[in-house]
């Protein structure tokens, strides 16, 4: 059964809204990242390039936030602006964890 494309996933179903219906502790990783991603591209949906992301850290956050943001931009999909995105939440949770 193929994936659908979040613009095809019913509008209260989308990560965006269940955040707000039931609270970010109710989503997955990937869709916090996609959230954060904001919108795909031509080939992927927010969330398949959250996917993509949390593949490059090997599933987890901390090695995610070892790479640094020129390798993100690289990810179709991505590009500058939402590899800074991406790092800037995570240096937020790892000064977050220290205080």
């Amino acid at each position: 059964m193929p994936t659908l494309r979040l613009a095809e996933v019913q509008l209260s179903e989308r990560p965006r809204e269940r955040l707000f219906r039931l609270g970010p502790a109710s989503l997955t990783l990937v869709e916090l990242i996609a959230i954060l991603v904001g919108t795909g591209s031509t080939a992927r949906d927010a969330v398949g390039v959250a996917e993509d992301i949390l593949a490059m850290g090997g599933g987890t956050l901390r090695a995610l936030a070892r790479r640094p943001p020129a390798e993100l931009a690289r990810v179709t999909g991505m590009g500058r602006a939402k590899a800074a995105r991406v790092a800037a939440a995570l240096e937020v949770a790892r000064r977050l964890s220290g205080e």
